[in-house]
């Protein structure tokens, strides 16, 4: 089964969502009155977002490239037989 037919799957994507709308709401509202520096964390929280949102839609393709990753940071990975 897919991820994104999940539960725990679907319960991840939808509150991924969720933030990133609350996300391009707050820029839309506030983008005048903001800082710079606030401009840019709100805009990288969005791009990463974003980015988790995408991958969480993919993971099955993306599940090499994750892994790896989670390798590179010295999670330890059981390798199924």
């Amino acid at each position: 089964m897919e991820l994104k037919h999940s539960a725990g799957g679907k319960y991840l994507i939808d509150n991924t969502k969720q933030v990133t709308i609350g996300l391009i709401e707050r820029l839309s509202r506030e983008y005048h009155s903001l800082t710079h520096t606030e401009l840019i964390a709100l805009c990288a929280s969005l791009q990463a977002n974003l980015a988790i949102y995408s991958l969480l839609n993919d993971i099955e393709k993306n599940l090499d490239a994750i892994t790896e990753l989670l390798k590179a940071t010295g999670v330890e990975i059981e390798e199924e037989d």
